[in-house]
């Protein structure tokens, strides 16, 4: 349960199916080995999910660039399934 500002509303929705998205096609790198994809992937949604108020998202995606930097696919295979989950299951409330 994520509790964000309001002010936000409009964006975290189209935010999020963004990062489900990028979660895919991080898996799909994986599977041709394209570890710069991934590491660019990871960087771009740490950043964002910091800035929304996604803290887990932002930290699991700084482990997934580290992963992809190290080229270190079982890593990063458990770490995209963690992200998965996490957007799966994650619920917004506006105050």
């Amino acid at each position: 349960l994520v509790t964000a500002d309001p002010e936000f509303a409009d964006l975290i929705p189209p935010f999020l199916d963004n990062c489900r998205r990028e979660a895919a096609a991080m898996k799909k790198a994986l599977e041709l080995q394209d570890y710069a994809a991934i590491a660019a992937s990871s960087h771009k949604l740490t950043g964002a999910g910091a800035s929304f108020g996604f803290q887990p998202l932002s930290d699991e995606s700084r482990l997934i660039e580290t992963a992809a930097k190290s080229a270190d696919a079982a890593s990063l295979r458990d770490h995209l399934e963690a992200i998965s989950l996490y957007l799966e299951r994650v619920s917004v409330v506006y105050p």
